[in-house]
């Protein structure tokens, strides 16, 4: 068999089987169609073919002394990244630049009819109570989008 070059990622993981088994623990590798999976228990290996589902949830975070420099090459970006918070906080510019990414600079004026956007962007950051006591308004955009696209990146690189 050969080794798993994944060091441990900072979360919990349960992957539910064919059969009804659900093994809880952190997968740290993914090699030959199996997950390497560390429990309280020691190691196991997991057949890709005999998992259902895969339930990544946040765990405990590491102490300092134990925390790595920096990540291993073959660890995902977003397996080291610090959890998020509720949400993050997004200017009306940042937003509109959002809305013209990728839009040619020269289409960028005719995409958005004349006070569209700033009906818009009134009406949305209105919705939020908090956005007024910053300068400039600044709207709480959730991050639960964000968690799982980090999560589905993680994944995507062992399935």
């Amino acid at each position: 068999m050969a080794l798993f070059a994944f060091p441990p990622v900072l979360r919990a993981d349960e992957l539910k089987l064919k059969d009804g088994t659900t093994i809880s623990g952190t997968i740290v590798g993914f090699e030959e169609n199996s997950f390497k999976v560390k429990t309280s228990f020691g190691f196991a290996e997991v057949q890709k073919d005999q998992v259902v589902s895969i339930v990544i949830s946040a765990g405990a975070k590491k102490k300092e002394s134990e925390k790595k420099s920096e990540p291993a090459p073959d660890t995902p970006a977003a397996a080291n990244a610090p959890p998020l918070g509720a949400y993050r906080l997004v200017s009306k510019d940042s937003a509109k630049a959002r809305w013209l990414k990728g839009v040619a600079a020269d289409k960028q004026a005719d995409l958005i009819p004349p006070g569209v956007f700033d009906a818009w962007a009134d009406a949305t950051w209105a919705t939020d109570p908090e956005s007024s006591k910053h300068n400039p308004p600044m709207l709480r955009a959730t991050n639960g989008v964000m968690d799982d696209s980090m999560k589905f990146k993680i994944l995507r690189r062992w399935l």
